[in-house]
C-alpha cells in the first residue's frame, strides 16, 4: 500500500485499516524507512522554512534566524529523535501487552507506534506557524484515539482492557516523552551554539532573508526533482509563506488578538497552496490519464476515481490496477490541486530517504528531465513502491506484489502526464480568494 493510502486510510478510516495493518506481514525496516522515515521528515522541513525564512520573534530582541548550517543540523536531530520516540512507544507497547492480556510481539508493537503517530507527524507542519502551534494538541489527542482502536485488532487481548492499556501506555509515554524533550533540547542547544546559531540576532549578523528563502527552495526543489516546473512551484512556496510572515509579523507588533489568528491562518494556507489557486482536474477525466494495460499486465476491472474538500483545498484522484500470473499492481494518480505546497513538502520529504540492505532498498533515482522517482523494494515478497511529484502539483504513485521493478517504473511512466497538464489547462479559472 502506498504511502498516501495509509496515512488517508488510518486517520479517516482507522476502525477498518487496523484489520489490514494486523494481517500485513511484519517488516519492522520496511515501516520505519517507508512509512516513519518520510512522514517524520515533515516537522523539521517546515521548522527549517520557518526558522531561516520567517524567523522567530523574541519581545524586546527582534527577529531570531539561525544560519543555514544550524538549522539543518537542528533539523537532522530532531529527525533522529523522531524515530527514538516511534521506538520508545513500540518498546511501551510490547512491554505492557502480557498484563493486558495481548500477546507480546515487537513488529506488531512497531505497527501500533507508528500508525497511530500518524497525527503528530502530519503536525509537524505547524513548526512553520507558531500562532498555529495548539492545533498539535488536537493531532496528539486523535493519535490516542488511533492507539486505542489499534492496540486490540493489533496486538490482540479484549476490547474491555483496550482503554487500561491506552491509559497505561500514554502515561509511560509522557514520562519518556519529557526525558527525550530535554535531551532533544539540550542537543540542539549546543550544536546551535557549535555553529554560531545565537549570532544571527536581529541587530547581529543576521543572514540575507533573500538568501534563506532560495537556499529553502533550492532544497526542496532539487529533492523533487530539479526541473523548471519543480523549481518555480518551491519558488511560489517560499515567497508565498515568506510574504504571510512579515504580515504576521506586523499582526504580532501591533498586539491585535484577531489579526494574529488572521495572519496565522494565512501563514498556513501560504504553506498548504504555495500560493496557488486552481480548479482540480474533475475525477472522471482524471481516470482518462491512466493506461489500459501495462506490459503484460492486463487491467484488472475499471479504474476507480474519487474528489473532496476540505477547508477549500481541493483534489481528485483516479486509480487502478493490473495483474498477470506472477502478482498484482495498483497505479494512483492524484491532482493536489491548489494543495501544492503540501504535495511539494510530501515528495521532500519521501526523497530525503535513501538505504540499502539484504532485504532490499529504498533510493531516489532521476530519470533524467528533472524527473525523480522514489523507489522502495523489498526481496522477499517482491514488493514494490514507488512515488513521484510532477510540476508541484500532481502525484503519481505504484504499489505493485510480485513484479518486478522495471514493470513498476514502466507503470509510472505510462501515465499520460501530458494529458494531465493540458487537462489542468483546459479547467476553468476559478473564483479569486480573499
Amino acid at each position: 500500500m502506498s504511502l498516501i493510502s495509509r496515512v488517508s486510510n488510518i486517520v479517516v478510516h482507522p476502525n477498518t485499516e487496523w484489520p489490514v495493518v494486523a494481517a500485513e506481514p511484519a517488516n519492522p525496516a520496511a515501516i520505519l524507512a517507508g512509512y516513519v522515515a518520510p512522514l517524520a521528515a515533515i516537522a523539521p522541513i517546515a521548522a527549517f522554512i520557518g526558522q531561516t525564512v520567517i524567523g522567530v520573534s523574541i519581545p524586546f530582541v527582534g527577529t531570531y534566524r539561525p544560519p543555514l548550517i544550524a538549522a539543518v543540523t537542528s533539523g537532522i536531530l530532531s529527525y533522529v529523535f523522531a524515530f527514538v520516540g516511534v521506538l520508545l512507544v513500540a518498546v511501551i507497547v510490547d512491554l505492557l501487552a502480557p498484563s493486558f492480556g495481548a500477546a507480546k510481539s515487537w513488529p506488531a508493537a512497531l505497527k501500533v507506534a507508528a500508525y497511530s503517530l500518524t497525527p503528530s507527524f502530519l503536525a509537524g507542519i505547524f513548526g512553520i506557524i507558531p500562532l498555529l502551534g495548539f492545533l498539535a494538541l488536537f493531532a496528539g489527542l486523535y493519535g490516542i484515539y488511533l492507539l486505542f482502536t489499534g492496540l486490540p485488532v493489533v496486538m490482540g487481548g479484549s476490547k474491555e482492557k483496550a482503554p487500561l492499556y491506552t491509559l497505561s501506555v500514554v502515561g509511560c509515554t509522557i514520562v519518556l516523552g519529557i526525558v527525550l524533550s530535554v535531551a532533544t533540547t539540550a542537543t540542539s542547544a549546543v550544536a546551535m551554539a557549535v555553529t554560531g546559531g545565537f549570532s544571527a540576532m536581529a541587530g547581529g549578523t543576521s543572514p540575507d532573508k533573500a538568501a534563506a528563502a532560495n537556499a529553502a527552495a533550492a532544497i526542496v526543489a532539487n529533492a523533487v526533482g530539479p526541473n523548471a516546473a519543480n523549481q518555480q512551484a518551491a519558488k511560489d512556496t517560499v515567497n508565498a509563506v515568506e510574504s504571510a510572515a512579515a504580515q504576521a509579523e506586523t499582526a504580532g507588533k501591533s498586539g491585535d488578538q484577531s489579526a494574529q489568528a488572521a495572519a496565522g491562518l494565512g501563514m498556513l494556507k501560504a504553506l498548504v497552496t504555495g500560493n496557488k489557486n486552481v480548479a482540480v482536474i474533475p475525477r472522471e477525466q482524471m481516470k482518462t490519464v491512466l493506461p489500459a494495460s501495462v506490459g503484460d499486465l492486463a487491467s484488472n476491472g475499471e479504474p476507480t476515481s474519487e474528489s473532496g474538500a476540505i477547508a477549500g483545498i481541493k483534489g481528485s484522484k483516479a486509480g487502478a490496477s493490473y495483474k498477470d500470473a506472477a502478482g498484482t499492481l495498483s497505479l494512483e494518480v492524484s491532482d493536489l490541486g491548489n494543495a501544492g505546497g503540501l504535495a511539494l513538502l510530501a515528495g521532500t520529504a519521501a526523497n530525503f530517504v535513501e538505504s540499502e540492505t539484504d532485504a532490499g532498498f529504498e533510493k531516489n533515482v532521476d530519470l533524467g528531465g528533472g524527473q525523480k522517482v522514489h523507489e522502495s523494494w523489498t526481496n522477499a515478497t517482491k514488493h514494490a513502491e514507488l512515488f513521484e511529484v510532477v510540476e508541484g502539483r500532481f502525484a503519481i504513485s505504484v504499489t505493485s506484489d510480485g513484479i518486478d521493478m522495471d514493470t513498476a517504473l514502466k507503470a509510472l511512466q505510462s501515465v499520460d502526464v501530458q494529458k494531465m497538464k493540458e487537462l489542468a489547462a483546459a479547467q476553468p479559472a476559478p473564483a479569486a480568494t480573499q
